[in-house]
């Protein structure tokens, strides 16, 4: 049996195809990393989480991001490669301590493994 993942897409109505134009402005940290608009929502923000895991959000999150981007998707506007330093998004997002809106990381669309 392979050790590889298989993955599908189960909740894909608010994706967009990659081949749209996005900006290629740096991520703005302080501002939420899936949707980069300022906004009096909340941020949530996995390194201040109070659980022994607090990190587990960012690779989740990139996992996630990564499987979504294989599938020629990519969630709201801004281009997934650009939470990518070199070492991951997952990484990537936890060395800058990425934070989000709840709405916005619901919308970046669901993965199941299978």
């Amino acid at each position: 049996m392979s050790a590889r993942k298989k993955c599908k897409l189960v909740q894909a109505e608010n994706l967009i195809p990659l081949a749209t134009t996005a900006t290629l402005n740096p991520i703005d940290w302080n501002l939420c990393a899936l949707c980069q608009e300022p906004s009096s929502k909340p941020l949530n923000c996995p390194a201040q989480s109070k659980r022994t895991d607090s990190g587990a959000g960012y690779v989740t999150l990139g996992d996630n991001l990564k499987n979504i981007l294989q599938l020629g998707k990519r969630p709201l506007s801004i281009d997934i490669a650009r939470l990518d330093e070199g070492d991951g998004i997952g990484n990537t997002l936890a060395r800058n301590h990425a934070q989000w809106h709840t709405s916005c990381r619901l919308c970046h669309g669901t993965v199941t493994y299978i």
